[in-house]
Formats: structure tokens, C-alpha cells, sequence
């Protein structure tokens, strides 16, 4: 009789134990499975600005911007350009902003809450810009090309020499189609001659490439239909919000598993 019991509690035992053993890997594919779901999701939402052509967010310019170098557009004065900093987009910092349009002025500082960002490469130009169609959106000139550019070197122009350099070769691309000549519709002035803003625009024109128009947001700061102010091209938030979180969510579920695997040791 004990023989018999003891087998039958071994028995039991050992049935026990297997069903937890089933359960516990039910358990682990379960969190696996939860776990990579969040990781997708994650980054699906990391994603979501890029997938969609436009969205309407809050942008806040820093105060921050380049006023000291001299170029024209067709003859006519103006002053300054990016990096314009710092910078946010729906709370989320910005790594750069540069400008794309230079007869429209914007408010630096300023908040514009009905911002248009786009992923395709258009925005909303000013009439001083030839290939403005009233306050619609258009396709930005050589956008890709600008979106090379920002891709190459918008992360390690940290001097304003080089920021300067970088914006003069954007709007190089936007007005001259990317071949500055000093006699086309943007040139440099004054200083900008000889203080090597001319030099360093033309190493960063030299064999550009093109890249997607999805690697930048193309902002147009009083949305559609409006008045249309300065059109800016930005740099998207690095790390991702979104992404943040989901890795977070993914860590409790890991957690979870681990936990669960030490109370059945």
C-alpha cells in the first residue's frame, strides 16, 4: 500500500509537474509573442508620421538662427536662414531645422499650432516664390537632393560657417536646380564670399545625391489655405517617443517572464 501511494503521489507529482511544464512554455510563448507584438507596434507608431503625407502639429521655434551673412534672390536683400533652434514638433525636439523659402518671413521665436508636416517632399510656398500655387502645397524643388544634403551633413555643421554653407547649398538646389554660378537667381554676398561660406556650400554641392523625402518632415508653419509664412525643412526626433515607450512596455513584459520562470525554479 505505500509502495502503491507513494507511486500513485510520484505519478501525481510527475503529472503535475508536466502540466506545469506545459503551462510554463504556454506561459513563455505567450509573453514572447506579447513581447514582439509591442517591439511591432512600437515601431509602427515610430513610423506613423512617415507613412502618412500629412499631419497638422505644433511647431516651437527656438530663437536661435544664423543673421550674419549676405545673400540676394533675384536681386533683392535678404538676411539670415537656419539652423533655427531649438526646436520642437508635437513636444518632440527637433535635430535641425533649415529653411526653404526665402521671400516669406517667420517669427523667431514663435508657436504655430496648425503647422502642416508632410513626408513627400511639399509644402506651402509665399507668392514670392515661383513655383508657388497660392497657399496649396507644392512639390519643393529637388527635394530629395535636399534631403541628401540634410542626411550628409546637417548632424556635424556645428559651426556657422558650415550652417551657413549647408543652407545657402539648399536653397542652391530649390533656385539654381543645385549649380551655383554667383549669377543666378541665389548668390552670396559680402562676406559670405570671403569668409568661406562660398567654399564650403560648394563641397557640400559637390556629387550630391538623392535620398527619400520621408528621411526629413517639410513643415509649412501656417498650415494650408492660410497666409503662407517661411517653409522649413526639419530634422525628425531622434529617439522616438513612441519607440520609447514600446521598448518600456516590451521591458515589463520580459520582466514579467523572468519573474514568472524564478517562482516556478
Amino acid at each position: 500500500m505505500r509502495i502503491e501511494v507513494g507511486t500513485v503521489w510520484a505519478m501525481s507529482a510527475h503529472a503535475q509537474n508536466s502540466h506545469f511544464g506545459v503551462e510554463f512554455m504556454r506561459t513563455r510563448r505567450t509573453y514572447t509573442w506579447c513581447a514582439v507584438a509591442l517591439l511591432s507596434l512600437a515601431a509602427t507608431m515610430a513610423g506613423e508620421k512617415r507613412s502618412h503625407a500629412q499631419v497638422t502639429e505644433t511647431l516651437n521655434l527656438g530663437g536661435n538662427y544664423n543673421g550674419n551673412f549676405g545673400y540676394t534672390l533675384n536681386g533683392t536683400s535678404y538676411g539670415g536662414g537656419g539652423p533655427i533652434g531649438p526646436s520642437s514638433l508635437a513636444g518632440n525636439n527637433l535635430s535641425f531645422v533649415y529653411c526653404i523659402d526665402i521671400p516669406d518671413e517667420i517669427n523667431v521665436p514663435g508657436t504655430y499650432s496648425n503647422t502642416t508636416v508632410t513626408s513627400n517632399g511639399t509644402a506651402v510656398y509665399g507668392s514670392g516664390n515661383s513655383f508657388a500655387s497660392g497657399n496649396s502645397l507644392v512639390s519643393v524643388p529637388n527635394a530629395g537632393a535636399i534631403s541628401w544634403l540634410l542626411g550628409q551633413y546637417a548632424l556635424g555643421a556645428t559651426t556657422s560657417t558650415q550652417q551657413d554653407a549647408l543652407q545657402s547649398a539648399i536653397w542652391t538646389e530649390i533656385y539654381d536646380n543645385g549649380t551655383y554660378t554667383g549669377s543666378g537667381a541665389f548668390v552670396l554676398t559680402g562676406d559670405a564670399i570671403t569668409n568661406g561660406i562660398l567654399a564650403q556650400m560648394q563641397t557640400y554641392l559637390t556629387n550630391v545625391g538623392t535620398a527619400p523625402t520621408s528621411d526629413v518632415f517639410w513643415l509649412s508653419p501656417n498650415g494650408q489655405g492660410n497666409s503662407a509664412v517661411q517653409a522649413l525643412v526639419a530634422g525628425t526626433p531622434e529617439p522616438s517617443t513612441f519607440l520609447i515607450a514600446g521598448l518600456s512596455g516590451a521591458g515589463f513584459v520580459f520582466y514579467g517572464l523572468r519573474r514568472r520562470k524564478a517562482m516556478g525554479a
